[in-house]
């Protein structure tokens, strides 16, 4: 996928959630600031143990379009220390967090990687928790990845801070 594809499936979803934060605003919500409802998220993750370890960091920034629903963009690095030629890889992200309650929260992200100069597309469903000050761990699930799938598992934990 070109990063034209990827530019369109972030416009394509921040208008469907534009849409349904219009339809669902609430009073208190409309009053807030564009500068209030910007979110930022500083995750870091990969597995550790075996021969597959890796690590990973992922900025990124959301709207806050309701107080449940963020959607967003975010760049991606990862280090692969069992990789020989290749080892760093990096990308960017699209990503939709929904807070189930309080603490917990559901996140879709769709990934492009760049490994061996060739784009790789990774789409995942997370569940996580936010604990106090913004601390947040989230396990993920791959749904779609390519046959050379980096992570080496269907699953992946990451761990950061929100703010």
């Amino acid at each position: 996928m070109k990063i034209k594809n990827i530019v369109i499936l972030i416009v394509l979803m921040l208008k469907l959630f534009t849409l349904h934060a219009h339809i669902h605003s609430d009073s208190d919500s409309t009053k807030q600031s564009f500068k209030d409802r910007l979110r930022f998220f500083m995750g870091a993750g990969g597995q550790i143990g075996g021969p597959y370890s890796n690590f990973s960091l992922h900025p990124q920034i959301g709207y806050q379009i309701t107080p449940k629903l963020t959607t967003g963009i975010g760049a991606n690095w990862q280090y692969f220390p069992y990789l020989t030629s290749y080892s760093n890889i990096y990308g960017a992200n699209a990503f939709t967090r929904y807070l189930i309650r309080p603490s917990v929260f559901s996140q879709f992200e769709f990934q492009e990687l760049n490994y061996i100069n060739q784009w790789q597309q990774y789409a995942m469903l997370g569940l996580g928790t936010i604990q106090n000050r913004g601390v947040y761990i989230a396990a993920y699930y791959l749904l779609l990845y390519p046959s050379n799938n980096l992570y080496r598992a269907p699953y992946f934990i990451r761990f950061g801070m929100c703010f």
